[in-house]
């Protein structure tokens, strides 16, 4: 784990058959790339910089790596990727076989000065995930405990997300699983020029504002988008 580091590149790593997370990285102009974690019992990369209460840019980014068996051991909330705080940027990363989330940050998801702010997440691949769990994302961000309004201009661009399915069973709840799920009011995205293929539902924003979903393709997907108006009802 490398903690509030400056300046640091790991590049052509190899984590594998770990019980734990595979790569922690927190800083400033830092990153993971080209490195692959494989068959580990937590999060495969936990890549987080910067503050979204005072827009400090963390310039962190995870890119060109190989992500797969992650959440072997803790099979919920383990993502491939966790990510989190300002002006960082996730790219051109391949992410399989989680049976929770592929991507989980921002929001509620990290800490409340951290936030997730202007980032953007482009490139990626997603493939099987989010295959064991239900009410779940391949990509998902929350908005609760009042982070729904404050965590703006983030991106979602370029990425293909492919078999996003429940294919385990899920017991006594109804399967509920989406590619891209923006959470309880999650606000100021722009979702546009993704590819969905084999998914349950392909993008999903529930409640919110300013959210903009444009120029995505869905091919063979039971529903292509769902939105709906909480925060003015239920919640």
């Amino acid at each position: 784990a490398d903690k509030d580091v400056k300046h640091v590149s790991i590049n052509g790593c190899i984590v594998q058959h770990h019980g734990a997370q595979g790569i922690v990285l927190q800083g400033t102009i830092a990153g993971v790339e080209n490195s692959t974690v494989f068959d580990v019992g937590c999060t495969g990369l936990h890549v987080h910089g910067g503050e979204m209460r005072t827009l400090t840019p963390g310039k962190v980014y995870a890119h060109g790596n190989s992500l797969s068996y992650v959440a072997r051991y803790k099979r919920t909330y383990q993502p491939a990727i966790h990510w989190g705080g300002a002006f960082n940027t996730y790219s051109h990363n391949h992410m399989s076989h989680s049976p929770h989330n592929c991507m989980l940050g921002g929001g509620n998801s990290v800490g409340s000065d951290e936030g997730g702010v202007a980032c953007v997440i482009e490139h990626n691949t997603f493939d099987h995930c989010a295959f064991e769990t239900s009410d779940v994302g391949a990509f998902y961000t929350c908005g609760q405990q009042a982070t729904a309004f404050v965590n703006p201009g983030n991106e979602l661009r370029h990425n293909i997300f492919r078999n996003i399915r429940n294919t385990e069973g899920t017991g006594v709840q109804d399967v509920n699983v989406q590619a891209v799920y923006l959470d309880d009011q999650m606000s100021s995205w722009h979702v546009w020029n993704n590819t969905f293929v084999n998914c349950s539902v392909g993008t999903f924003i529930g409640g919110g504002r300013l959210n903009v979903f444009n120029d995505n393709r869905y091919e063979g997907c039971d529903m292509a988008h769902h939105f709906d108006n909480r925060g003015m009802n239920w919640e």
